[in-house]
């Protein structure tokens, strides 16, 4: 330096990022704290945050005024290195590799274009590790919606060009509930059953050997919408075998709100199969189990069940904040921080439960989205433009 003082400001200098890089790893305060490189010949820097450090000056007494010294900087930094921020390209029916805003629905059936998933080919994510995602959903539904919940799953390894994760109401066993017409349930139709408390309701649904060896043992979070709910009913999932009659895994309890909204449940997760991993599973039953304390008839009309991974999973809640068309929620993973953009102001209007959203090199995955509005009711017609983001991660420079 060109002087002691300025000398001394230079080591101070590092000595403070490295208090603020312990501070965030411990507290989360704070800016976060990057060691950088670039080697001659890559095509741009990648960072590796600091947690902590410290820094040796063994000569300090007898170099300070020779106004340059000698230290040892001692770090310890996160296990990966991370690339430039990149946009994904993204596909469904409604657009190939898109990276604008991809419509999405708010519900997944044959229509054309009406797909909840965003799929992302293998050679999009490159890198070693799987690594967090920035997702901004652009509302664009028109007018101004109170949503409350929104969900987010990835599904990286159940065969996601494939697999069938949704179940239409209608596509119970016969024999389990009455299917009826309606203009807004997804596919038009959903499924209905009466129960009473002297005798619960069923609805039995196949889990076809395909679909199991896909699944392969993992755990599948199930999200049901409803109509019509009445007489305080409880519901439970639970995975029976071949023939319907014996439980092999019963989810909770779930008493939802009696409501003759169309209103989105989580009934939990199940494994699918229960007997762990493999691709060579038979076929087994689902069934939703409807039951009541109430006197009199109680009622249950269920339109869709999906299949949601937990292998990534990410719930966000916005307390019912209006979100005005073309308004913004921002699920940041990078940086671990959710938000709504008002015409482009970032407001904290949105708690996470979960870790962050991730995507995986290499695979061929696909990410799901459901939103319910004023305490659970929804609207399959609502529509977002999705566009996400993420820094490839690997190990060694």
């Amino acid at each position: 330096a060109s002087s002691v003082a300025n000398l001394q400001t230079a080591v101070r200098n590092i000595e403070g990022l490295l208090v603020s890089a312990d501070r965030r790893a411990r507290t989360g305060l704070g800016a976060r704290v990057f060691i950088t490189v670039q080697f001659d010949g890559e095509a741009s820097a990648w960072r590796s945050e600091i947690i902590a450090g410290k820094l040796e000056l063994p000569q300090a007494p007898d170099q300070w005024g020779m106004l340059k010294i000698e230290g040892v900087l001692a770090i310890t930094r996160r296990n990966y290195w991370e690339g430039p921020r990149t946009q994904i390209a993204l596909t469904n029916a409604n657009g190939t590799s898109n990276t604008s805003g991809l419509t999405i629905y708010n519900h997944d059936d044959s229509d054309s274009g009406n797909d909840n998933y965003l799929q992302i080919a293998a050679a999009s994510v490159t890198g070693v590790l799987p690594a967090p995602v920035e997702v901004e959903l652009k509302h664009t539904s028109g007018s101004s919606v109170n949503f409350s919940n929104i969900y987010l799953a990835n599904n990286v390894f159940a065969d996601p060009a494939n697999f069938t994760h949704i179940l239409e109401g209608e596509s119970r066993e016969s024999g389990y509930g009455t299917i009826t017409a309606n203009a807004n349930s997804s596919g038009g139709n959903y499924n209905a059953i009466t129960f009473t408390a002297a005798s619960y309701g069923t609805m039995l649904f196949s889990l076809s050997a395909s679909l199991l060896q896909k699944t392969a043992g993992r755990w599948f979070r199930l999200l049901a919408r409803f109509h019509n709910l009445s007489g305080d009913a409880v519901v439970q999932a639970r995975i029976m075998d071949s023939t319907g009659t014996r439980i092999l895994w019963a989810g909770p309890e779930v008493q939802p709100n009696p409501s003759a909204n169309y209103n989105l449940y989580d009934l939990g997760a199940l494994p699918f199969p229960p007997g762990g991993y493999s691709t060579s599973w038979g076929a087994l039953k689902l069934s939703l189990k409807f039951s009541t304390g109430v006197a009199g008839t109680s009622a249950a009309n269920l339109d869709f069940l999906q299949l949601t991974p937990t292998d990534s999973f990410r719930h966000l809640r916005l307390f019912g904040y209006p979100v005005a068309n073309n308004d913004l929620v921002v699920d940041d993973g990078i940086e671990d921080v959710a938000y709504l953009s008002i015409s482009s102001s970032p407001v904290p209007l949105v708690a996470t439960r979960g870790e962050p959203l991730m995507v995986y090199p290499g695979i061929l995955q696909r990410v799901y989205v459901l939103a319910d509005e004023n305490d659970q009711d929804m609207v399959i017609a609502r529509t977002f433009a999705v566009r996400m983001w993420y820094r490839p991660r690997r190990l060694t420079l």
